[in-house]
């Protein structure tokens, strides 16, 4: 049995779980329906409408015929505006690589390639999984490192997204990477992790363009390595040039790396042309607009009332992650954040910084969707193992010299953690029953024909509306899918309907039924109808 004290067979079996949780209902919108000729079809019914978008994007896409074509932007088969899509604001090199892999695989059809793009958007989310194992080890240790990937495993928001062809869950792999090249630029490690992390940010940044704040995090490392450690003096003014030059390094290779995935952004033709398009910047300023409130938009008044902070802080742990990891996490962010402000203890800087980073910036703006708070879900899981952890072990060291007995404190340590994964699990096995069953949208009716759910009128919330997770502008753009987004979002079923996604047991049609009727809730659910 040696084999099941091998450091990653824990690892495997949180793969096990997290794939289980991903792969299911990979088809989630698809329904058998009945054809003329007696005949049973599986219809896809594409009812993501950001999916349906970069769905329509990528099936409209040609590869090009030569390397120089592909650069000529103006003349790019690849560039999503020569084939009519004006609006554009999508990494591209998800899109890329959904494209060629689903032309290899014969499955770049309109029916098909979307669950390309899903299958991707699960291996994606699985190596995020490993990644944050990786960082969660190099940080701290095995025990957190293990704790940490099993608490991501079990979040509820990326469960999600990993069900979408969209591009954050491939963005969030970058990510991680990006932030294992900052701890080891931190340590001091010469010029490896600064090309790693260039790497990294340019293809974050070509998959995802919001997540550029993560350059931050590097030049944070880097000047945790020149301000000297507790007793000793500052770094020579030779070190402090060497630095500068490894961040601009790292910055030349994001840029370039960038330049390469995101090859539209540029006017072209050629590779060595580095103006930046018109179209491509004039669609960033606007996005820029709506996103900040700028500009109105019938889609972004659900945003009106909606407090800064707040709203997405309470959305991310009533539902996101779930009461008890929303909680735990914030916690392991507050406990680490005082460790490493007034105890020193450094290597809480890259991930609490990052949270610190993206929460604040997506949080205060005007569009505070969920899935814009997914970078950071990573770097608070293991914030969150990292606090579990730590209680452990200090109910294992305390003595009765401490106020309290040794036992007891133990006890509340193993306690807490039981809670939080059993709580944690209990959260995703419920939201995830919506993929074990027939999704109702897209579910035949008795008779054969394809169910059109009762109407309802709209439950309203806080400022008169329904909330749900954002479709992008260039989707929201298409009339036939406005009203996921407007601001009078009918319910597609009445309010004494059991929901779809409850499970089938007594008790964990309870839980199911307690949790659905919250406002958050079913809010997160929007966007999968």
């Amino acid at each position: 049995m040696a084999w099941f004290r091998k450091p990653y067979f824990g690892l495997v079996l949180i793969l096990a779980v997290a794939g289980f949780f991903r792969f299911v209902g990979l088809h989630w919108d698809a329904a058998p329906e009945e054809q003329r000729d007696g005949s049973v079809r599986v219809e896809e019914h594409h009812l993501h409408p950001d999916e349906r978008f970069l769905t329509s994007v990528t099936t409209q896409l040609e590869l090009p015929e030569s390397l120089s074509q592909y650069f000529a932007t103006r003349q790019s088969p690849l560039n999503p505006h020569n084939k009519g899509f004006g609006f554009f604001v999508y990494g591209t090199f998800p899109i890329f690589f959904t494209k060629v892999l689903g032309e290899v695989l014969g499955l770049g059809g309109y029916g098909d390639i979307h669950i390309v793009g899903r299958v991707l958007s699960t291996l994606s989310s699985l190596l995020t999984v490993v990644l944050l194992y990786f960082l969660g080890r190099r940080l701290y240790d095995e025990k957190v490192a293990l704790l940490g990937a099993g608490l991501l495993t079990l979040a509820v928001l990326p469960i999600q997204q990993a069900h979408f062809y969209t591009v954050d869950s491939m963005a969030n792999v970058f990510v991680l990477a990006g932030l294992i090249a900052a701890t080891v630029i931190q340590r001091g490690r010469g010029w490896r992790p600064y090309i790693f992390f260039g790497l990294a940010l340019g293809l974050a940044m070509a998959c995802k363009m919001s997540v550029f704040t993560l350059s931050l995090t590097s030049a944070a490392a880097a000047a945790a390595t020149l301000v000297g450690e507790p007793g000793k003096g500052p770094a020579k003014p030779a070190r402090w040039l060497l630095t500068g030059l490894r961040l601009a390094a790292a910055a030349g290779i994001a840029f370039l790396v960038f330049r390469l995935f995101q090859p539209y952004a540029f006017s072209g033709p050629g590779f060595f042309r580095m103006y930046l398009s018109r179209a491509w910047w004039a669609n960033m300023q606007e996005v820029s607009d709506l996103v900040s409130g700028a500009r109105d938009f019938p889609p972004g008044h659900q945003w009106a009332d909606r407090p800064a902070l707040w709203f997405p802080w309470w959305n991310m742990v009533a539902v996101g992650f779930g009461p008890v990891l929303g909680l735990a996490a914030w916690a392991g962010w507050a406990w680490s954040g005082w460790q490493l402000w007034f105890g020193r203890r450094r290597e809480h800087l890259v991930p609490w910084l990052w949270v610190t980073i993206v929460f604040f910036h997506q949080g205060s703006q005007w569009v505070k969707a969920m899935r814009y708070l997914l970078p950071i879900y990573p770097a608070l899981a293991l914030l969150a193992a990292y606090l579990l952890v730590s209680l452990w072990r200090w109910g294992r060291s305390a003595t009765a010299a401490d106020g309290v007995s040794r036992s007891w404190l133990r006890r509340g340590a193993v306690a807490a953690g039981f809670v939080v994964l059993v709580g944690t699990l209990a959260w995703a096995w419920a939201f995830t029953a919506i993929y074990r069953q027939p999704h109702s949208p897209a579910s035949p009716h008795p008779g054969g024909s394809t169910r059109t759910p009762p109407q309802a009128p709209s439950s309203p919330t806080r400022g008169g509306t329904t909330p749900c997770l954002s479709a992008s502008v260039a989707a929201m753009r298409s009339p036939s899918i406005r009203g996921c987004c407007s601001t009078t979002t009918t319910r597609t079923r009445p309010r004494s309907f059991r929901p779809s996604w409850a499970p089938s047991s007594r008790l964990t049609t309870s839980f199911s039924r307690a949790i659905g009727s919250t406002t958050a809730f079913r809010a997160f659910r929007c966007a999968t109808r």
